[in-house]
């Protein structure tokens, strides 16, 4: 079966990477290059069980177990780090530690390092570009302009190429309203979060930070603190809905958004004081109407099939993402229920 998967972020790369393990003839299409978008810029925390009660529960904790396989696999190349994952606030009781700035406290440890991890998105989704290129799958760097049926499968026309295939699955992120002139879709909303990522000289210990800000103070609610073993630190915080722009290089972050991140970490993590660089970035992340992914084919349109919709999980259930795919797209039988995920589901269309 020759498959056409659009879109090369951590989902369409991590598709295109069980497809081909699975001996599927696959054609990877993206705009401009692997992890362009929310998959280069993203924090990488991943969650065991913080999903648990929710539909996506074991995509979330099949997706974390593969996460372990894959950077065993990989040997340090996609960054995995096992965390410990603290709530960290100025009020409540808790208890102070001389890392932190002054007044904060320790309110609650919410992940331990069997249950909490961190990994680098970039550097994951591009090793499963490469190792999807190294076992057959073909990269072809194009804008889609139009797609449609042709004989018993699809056709999508590049500028100045044509691919068919039997198959064609939509891991467009974001952008997956963009396909709606092609064929009719579960509506994905978009939104645009802000980060820092600061340069440091030695790592920081494997401790993942969720804080709780005084607005009054510091200018925002809350942030999320991600200190990697590359001696990198991804701050994250201040999200707002937000419409893709048509290049998803030009994703930019709201004026003024890096002085409030960057005044408030250091207020927290006075060590980030010490950064020999940090780099102001955005990203946009798709939302589905219940929140839950589409993952599945699309109703009324045979050997078309959508990977979308997962909001702040994109990275951790991308690499079950990708293996369910794959296995339903090629007729296998699938290691986790599908139906949860069913785009033609009746919440996913409110």
């Amino acid at each position: 079966m020759k498959v056409l998967v659009l879109g090369a972020g951590v989902i369409g790369a991590a598709t295109a990477f069980f497809l081909a393990r699975a001996g599927a003839e696959t054609v990877l299409v993206e705009r401009t290059e692997p992890a362009c978008a929310a998959s280069g810029k993203a924090g990488g925390f991943l969650a065991l069980d913080w999903c648990d009660g929710l539909a996506r529960a074991a995509l979330s904790r099949r997706s974390f177990a593969l996460h372990a396989e894959l950077a065993r696999e990989a040997g340090g190349a996609v960054g995995f780090r096992p965390v410990e994952t603290l709530l960290v606030a100025t009020r409540g009781e808790g208890a102070p530690a001389p890392w932190l700035g002054a007044g904060f406290r320790v309110l609650e440890r919410l992940g331990e390092p069997t249950t909490t991890a961190l990994v680098d998105p970039a550097r994951l989704t591009r090793w499963l570009v490469d190792r999807a290129l190294g076992a057959g799958v073909r990269l072809v760097i194009g804008t889609p302009e139009q797609l449609e049926p042709a004989g018993s499968g699809w056709r999508l026309h590049l500028a100045g190429a044509t691919l068919d295939a039997e198959a064609v699955v939509l891991a467009l992120g974001p952008w997956t309203e963009t396909a709606r002139r092609w064929v009719p879709l579960p509506p994905v909303r978009s939104l645009l979060g802000h980060s820092l990522r600061f340069e440091l000289e030695e790592p920081l210990p494997p401790t993942v930070l969720f804080v709780r800000l005084d607005p009054a103070r510091h200018g925002l609610d809350e942030l999320e603190i991600y200190p990697r073993a590359d001696g990198s630190v991804v701050v994250a915080g201040l999200s707002r809905p937000a419409r893709p722009p048509a290049d998803p290089t030009a994703v930019r972050p709201d004026p003024g958004a890096a002085e409030l991140l960057a005044a408030a970490a250091r207020a927290v993590l006075p060590a980030l004081a010490r950064a020999r660089r940090v780099e102001p970035r955005a990203c946009l992340r798709p939302v589905s109407a219940d929140g839950t992914p589409h993952l599945g084919p699309l109703p009324g349109h045979p050997g078309l099939w959508l990977a979308t919709g997962h909001g702040p999980w994109g990275i951790l259930e991308g690499p079950a993402t990708g293996e369910l795919l794959a296995d339903l797209v090629l007729g296998r039988a699938p290691k986790l229920d599908p139906r949860p995920f069913d785009p033609a589901r009746p919440t996913a269309r409110i």
